[in-house]
């Protein structure tokens, strides 16, 4: 036999807990919290329901990475083979570049850069 107020008990704290979880899709940029660091990758926390990856070798000095520190990261893939989020740094780095570039110059505009690679074609 249930009680009355049970129900709506149940639904405030099923409606509370869903407010905690945000909705992330690929290509979204975020900010998260280093939680791990590992021998070739480092786990931040973004407030998803699990936490996410983000290879070692894309933090510009990886001896100088602490617990607690914060990053923005680009999601790659929502789920990866161990059902955590794939993230790069260096995405949301070049992406975030990239829409500054656009917001702020137009067409024929001088850019300065740094060239960082050669692609044929």
């Amino acid at each position: 036999m249930t009680n009355e107020n049970e129900q709506p008990q149940q639904d405030d704290l099923t409606s509370l807990y869903e407010g905690t979880m945000k909705t992330y899709r690929e290509g979204d940029i975020l900010k998260g919290i280093i939680v791990e660091i590992r021998s070739k990758e480092v786990i931040v926390d973004v407030g998803f329901k699990s936490e996410g990856t983000v290879p070692l070798y894309e933090f510009e000095d990886p001896k100088a990475v602490k617990i607690g520190d914060e990053v923005e990261v680009f999601i790659e893939a929502t789920e990866d083979e161990d059902g955590m989020l794939r993230l790069s740094k260096d995405r949301a780095k070049r992406t975030q570049g990239w829409d500054a570039i656009l917001m702020n110059f137009k067409e024929g505009d001088n850019i300065q850069g740094k060239i960082i690679r050669k692609i044929k074609g």
